[in-house]
């Protein structure tokens, strides 16, 4: 069975309009503030757009957001 390089079940447009709506407009912003429907909406896009993100070249930057929050909230862990 060949491999899909294709995401099938990708919608580029409509996880644009999710991502304005779900986040800020400033990825300095996005990264500060963290929100769980925005690191929610990331993780949909990265599940359901992964080769497109990556042929876009989206898909490093989106993933570098995830891994802030993470180690922002794992270094909040720590202090308490």
């Amino acid at each position: 069975m060949p491999i899909n390089y294709l995401d099938d079940n990708c919608d580029l447009i409509g996880f644009a309009k999710n991502i304005s709506n779900n986040c800020e407009n400033d990825i300095s912003v996005v990264k500060d503030n963290c929100k769980i429907i925005c690191l929610m909406t990331i993780m949909k896009g990265l599940d359901e757009c992964y080769f497109s993100l990556f042929n876009t070249g989206l898909l490093d930057n989106l993933k570098q957001i995830i891994k802030w929050c993470y180690y922002k909230k794992v270094e909040k862990e720590k202090e308490s």
